[in-house]
């Protein structure tokens, strides 16, 4: 959040920065054109308002294995007015090798993100340590 106030003339500029703890970051494969799962609207799985909001929900999930993006509007139930401009889902599953191997190319509907290795961020200390390693 920006907070500005404005006092005799000066002008004071307050930013406030919030740091998330343990936050992961993981390797993502894009695969445009390629199928790998539906969303399955009976199960009411959660949809997403774009692909980087879902990659951060699945970066926490360590039963997801990738990201689905439907190119059809996400629409509640049939025939009512979308919600968002794609129907973008978490697809289930942990074997990379298995996720980049499965799905059905040219189908240009859909894109796919798969999910690959993920690693805390690591603190000053443990860079520290990889330089004092690496220097040996």
């Amino acid at each position: 959040a920006v907070v500005s106030t404005q006092s005799t003339g000066a002008l004071f500029l307050v930013v406030l920065v919030t740091a998330k703890k343990n936050k992961k970051k993981c390797d993502w494969y894009d695969r445009p054109g390629v199928y790998i799962k539906s969303y399955n609207r009976a199960s009411k799985d959660k949809v997403f308002s774009s692909v980087e909001k879902a990659k951060a929900a699945c970066e926490k999930d360590e039963g997801c294995g990738g990201v689905g993006l439907d190119k059809i509007p996400f629409r509640k139930n049939p025939g009512e007015a979308p919600l968002h401009d794609h129907t973008i889902y978490l697809l289930p599953g942990q074997n990379v090798q298995l996720m980049l191997q499965s799905g059905r190319p040219n189908q240009h509907r859909f894109n796919s993100y798969v999910k690959g290795g993920c690693k805390k961020k690591k603190d000053k200390k443990d860079k520290k340590d990889k330089k004092d390693k690496k220097d040996k």
